[in-house]
């Protein structure tokens, strides 16, 4: 957050100009009672002073707006400086514009103390060579020399004080927005990156198969998601895997380990053993993931020849088969598992059913049923109404309830819809 845009720096500004032209204001008005000898020149200057202090105060007041121009107020704080020491002297005087020399130079690097030190110094050397005037002239001498370089060294010690502070906490502010910056922009090339890797993990359409006709919607909450879709075809057997899983949390951790699922299941050649495949992968993620990470998983292998379905699940939500002769929708829930990467000895049952000629079965995520708009009735309330008019119309009609035009998913949605060609 920029300095400019907190209140406490505006406030101090303001307060210390206002207490600055009421001082600078009551001295000119002394001044101007003070020298009879040069009233008009008194007065033309407390005239110009309160003008000045005017533009100054009206500078300060536009600080929220971010429009100040802080060279325009040392401009006129040097011109002011400028015209106090015409009036004393100091642009005819050689000594006297040497002191005021030495004063500024003090003030500059001693801020307020140094300033009134040098000035007072300089005061004090003042009267003491005033005393050594002609009698007539010793109180002009004094009264016009020696105040001059105790207000002039304060006013210039102060303003620098001020502007030091002013600079010293905007370069800090500055400072901070750019490491910000900078590692906001690291952390979206990361992000990229992450969706790059994931989309060329993860399928964006479902394969085409024999005697299956696949829909697939997969969209993360954010750049990066933990819904993992997995399509292993085994042509010369007829066999068609699918997985579709969900690690817990969000962002990039649970990113990268649906990454490494989605790339390591296939290696596991689940088509030779299926248990044994999803074994081997709950050793290697309790292996490498925290305790409290987990991973849930439903794997799926159709033959659509035959039209028989195997399942195994660990711990996701269910399938949810429709069949197309009297619309009945059967939830494949038996037999459970827990979720991946949780226990060290792990098990899951074969669930077996037999799919008829256009029967569909719908594997689904949670973000799905905990969208907004969308409960597990609902679900089968819309599958019952489109799952008759084929994959790719019921998942429209399902997006189109969990996900509104023009909204963003609040959790992952991952959404896997095939059906058995009625050809079959």
């Amino acid at each position: 957050m920029n300095l400019l845009d907190t209140d406490e720096f505006p406030l101090l500004l303001k307060r210390g100009r206002w207490a600055l032209a009421l001082t600078e204001t009551g001295i000119s008005l002394f001044l101007a009672v003070w020298y009879r000898d040069r009233p008009t020149a008194a007065w033309v200057a407390m005239i110009l002073l309160v003008a000045y202090n005017a533009v100054v105060l009206l500078q300060l007041s536009r600080l929220n707006s971010k429009r100040i121009r802080i060279r325009l107020l040392v401009i006129l704080d040097l011109l002011f400086l400028g015209n106090a020491a015409f009036y004393t002297g100091g642009a005819t005087s050689p000594y006297l514009g040497l002191c005021y020399l030495i004063v500024f130079v003090a003030a500059l690097f001693g801020d307020l103390m140094g300033g009134l030190s040098m000035g007072a110094l300089a005061g004090l050397i003042t009267v003491g060579l005033g005393l050594m005037a002609p009698a007539p002239d010793q109180w002009k001498v004094i009264r016009d020399t020696a105040p001059y370089f105790v207000i002039v060294g304060g006013f210039t010690g102060y303003l620098v004080a001020q502007m030091k502070t002013w600079f010293t906490r905007y370069q800090t502010s500055f400072a901070r927005e750019l490491e910000q910056r900078r590692t906001e922009e690291a952390h979206q090339r990361e992000r990229e990156l992450a969706r790059e890797i994931q989309r060329s993990a993860m399928p964006t359409l479902a394969p085409e198969f024999p005697g299956l006709t696949l829909t697939l919607h997969s969209e993360p909450s954010l750049e990066v998601g933990g819904d993992l879709s997995v399509f292993i075809p085994d042509l010369a057997r007829g066999r068609l895997g699918l997985a579709i899983g969900d690690v817990a949390g969000k962002g990039m951790a649970a990113a990268l380990v649906a990454t490494s699922i989605g790339y390591l299941l296939p290696y596991l050649d689940p088509h030779r053993s299926p248990h044994q495949a999803l074994v081997r992968l709950n050793k290697d993620l309790c292996e490498r993931l925290p305790d409290t990470s987990f991973a849930t998983l439903l794997y799926a292998e159709l033959e659509p020849a035959v039209g028989r379905l195997r399942l195994w699940n660990a711990g996701h939500p269910p399938a949810l088969v429709w069949r197309a002769r009297d619309g009945h929708i059967e939830t494949a829930a038996c037999g459970q598992a827990p979720p991946l990467g949780l226990f060290a000895v792990w098990h899951a049952p074969e669930q077996e059913l037999t799919l008829a000629p256009g029967d569909l079965v719908v594997l689904h995520s949670d973000g799905i049923t905990e969208a907004r708009g969308m409960d597990e009735a609902q679900l089968l309330g819309l599958i019952r109404e489109h799952a008759p008019h084929g994959p790719r119309a019921l998942v429209e009609a399902i997006l189109a309830r969990v996900q509104p035009v023009g909204t963003d998913p609040l959790d992952d949605l991952t959404l896997i819809v095939c059906q058995r060609d009625r050809a079959f």
